[in-house]
């Protein structure tokens, strides 16, 4: 059982990310501009021109709109999750548990303080704790089905593209393809084969730290598993709009990008925009910073120029695109989450922890 943060590490853990967003652009700045000296920086265009620089309203408003899809997507998963476990769940509480469970994640490295805070927040809303903790698992089993036919699906799309063959070759592509198949095989024994995974807790509890605790790992998890194959014995009508309804969600996230991006008159490709931001946002689940705070904006700042080379567009433009980017789908969940109640949840799930 992975532990969740403290209620006093969250503004630590928001400052923290700040200082890995804020000394990310702060360099991708000095990089864009590459004054010689300090009289040649007060007189650079590219200052001059961000200084004028304004935000679009219509493409801002998208992204909103393109947030809130996300959130409804989200909300709607965990709804039909829950009503496909015969417990009774409002499409409102199943936003709610969504946007709780970013918040979480937010917070934690590499997000994964996420099932636990979907988890508990479906207990607070009724939901009966092996049921609520299926369905937070099974989020993630969704996403992997979703990541493992996106995933090749962004990288051979790039690899078609005359502009993106120097950020990709053949090999990466490989590599890109044997992950995708790793997560179906993960898929697979998730949905299929749980009972594997039964049998390696059984193995870890007598062979780890956990044997103190391997009668009730055991029940947990042989609560869970149940529960669980009730959800992937759905019928296949029920599997693909699970399906369609996390595609949209993960589609919708990395569309914003593209469009916050035109907010400030930067008109990239759409596909391959979406397809990179997309991989970019993939990889962030690896990054130990909480929500890939520097990786992300670095990433994306940088490759988002390599798009712009040779274009007669103004590549310091790309900085406030990431910074409107970031907020929408990063730092928005440090204010969502605490008026959702977020702080009362931690707060609970570590007085259970004590």
């Amino acid at each position: 059982m992975k532990r969740t943060p403290s209620i006093t590490a969250i503004p630590k853990t928001l400052i923290i990310s700040l200082c890995f967003s804020l000394s990310a652009l702060i360099l991708l700045f000095l990089f864009f501009v590459r004054p010689n000296n300090l009289q040649e920086l007060s007189q650079l265009s590219e200052l001059s021109q961000l200084s004028q620089l304004s935000l679009s309203p219509i493409p801002i408003l998208a992204s909103i709109g393109l947030i809130c899809t996300v959130h409804f997507c989200g909300g709607l998963r965990i709804q039909l999750l829950a009503q496909y476990s015969d417990a009774q769940l409002t499409l409102w509480q199943g936003i709610k548990s969504h946007l709780l469970g970013l918040f979480s994640a937010a917070i934690t490295p590499s997000g994964t303080g996420h099932v636990p805070m979907v988890s508990l927040s479906l207990m607070k809303s009724g939901v009966d704790k092996h049921t609520a903790w299926s369905v937070g698992f099974y989020t993630a089993v969704i996403d992997m089905f979703s990541y493992a036919w996106l995933l090749p699906t962004a990288a051979i799309g790039l690899m078609l593209t005359q502009s993106s063959t120097t950020l990709l070759n053949t090999k990466v592509v490989f590599i890109i393809i044997a992950v995708s198949l790793a997560l179906f095989i993960a898929f697979y024994i998730s949905v299929m084969k749980l009972h594997y995974l039964q049998k390696l807790m059984t193995w870890l509890c007598q062979h780890s730290f956990l044997r103190r605790w391997e009668k009730h790992i055991s029940n947990f998890f042989q609560n869970l598993i149940e529960r669980m194959d009730k959800l992937s014995q759905q019928s296949l009508k029920r599997h693909v709009y699970l399906q369609l309804v996390s595609s949209t969600l993960h589609i919708s996230g990395s569309c914003i990008l593209w469009v916050t991006l035109k907010g400030v008159g930067i008109h990239l490709a759409f596909f391959e925009t979406v397809a990179l931001t997309f991989l970019i946002l993939l990889l962030s689940f690896v990054i130990p910073t909480p929500g890939g705070s520097g990786y992300a904006e670095a990433s994306a700042s940088l490759i988002m120029s390599q798009q712009l080379a040779g274009q007669h567009q103004d590549i310091a433009h790309i900085l406030p695109a990431i910074v409107v980017w970031r907020f929408l789908t990063h730092y928005s969940n440090f204010i969502i989450g605490p008026l959702l109640g977020g702080h009362m949840l931690l707060k609970h799930l570590n007085k259970k922890h004590s």
